[in-house]
Formats: structure tokens, C-alpha cells, sequence
């Protein structure tokens, strides 16, 4: 095992996390252009953003159980950080 391989499933599971919140942002936006409550939001964005993610992560448990475990680590971490970023420039917005 390299640590490019390390790597490389960590920059994966780093932007795997990023992509997500950004089509969560993305979601958010498209239902409030179409004025609907985010509850009656298009749960096909939903299952895909998770068999995408779980099928990354998936592939690299199999790969070897430490580059699965990487990239899950640095998914969440970047999926948690992007959040909370996503959800403190939108309380500046409603601020201002």
C-alpha cells in the first residue's frame, strides 16, 4: 500500500464530501425557486447523492480496507465542514 494510493482515496473521499453538500445546496435552491417546501423535494437527488457516495466508499473498502476507510473519513469531515459553512454564510444572508 502506497501513500499515494492513501492519497489519493482521501482527496476522493475530501471532495466526495464537498459534492455533496453541494448538491444539497443545490437541491435547497432549486425547491425554492419552484416555491415548494424542501419536505416535497425530488427524493431521486436524495438516492442518488447516496448510492454515489456509497458506491465510491464501497469500491475503496474493497480495494483495501484502509483506503475505504480514508475516504470515508475525509467524506465525512469534509461533508460536516462544508455544512456547517453552507449553513453560517446562509445565517449572514438572512442577517443582512
Amino acid at each position: 500500500m502506497s501513500d499515494l494510493s492513501l492519497l489519493l482515496w482521501a482527496v476522493c473521499g475530501g471532495l466526495l464530501g464537498c459534492l455533496y453538500t453541494l448538491s444539497v445546496q443545490a437541491e435547497i435552491a432549486r425547491s425554492q425557486k419552484m416555491r415548494l417546501p424542501f419536505t416535497h423535494a425530488n427524493p431521486i437527488f436524495s438516492i442518488s447523492r447516496v448510492l454515489l457516495c456509497s458506491a465510491v466508499i464501497i469500491t475503496g473498502i474493497y480495494q483495501n480496507i484502509r483506503y475505504g476507510i480514508i475516504c470515508l473519513i475525509f467524506f465525512l469531515l469534509s461533508k460536516t465542514l462544508s455544512l456547517f459553512i453552507l449553513v453560517k454564510r446562509t445565517k449572514n444572508i438572512k442577517k443582512d
